[in-house]
């Protein structure tokens, strides 16, 4: 993921354990990270609260 998003593998692992909050990070790692995970198959939920996996037969 971190390739993907063009950060170093450092920062992915200081924002998944917290050692630096979600709001302090740019703008554009947290939507390459975002961006990642959807292309993973990662449906962000509407209500901004919550993911859920795409089915695979692509409904969702």
């Amino acid at each position: 993921m971190a390739d993907q998003v063009g950060v170093s593998i450092h920062t992915v692992q200081r924002l998944e354990t917290g050692k630096v909050p979600v709001g302090k990070a740019k703008v554009q790692t947290i939507e390459g990270i975002k961006r990642s995970l959807a292309d993973g198959g990662v449906v962000f939920l509407d209500d901004g609260f919550g993911v859920t996996l795409a089915r695979k037969d692509g409904m969702e």
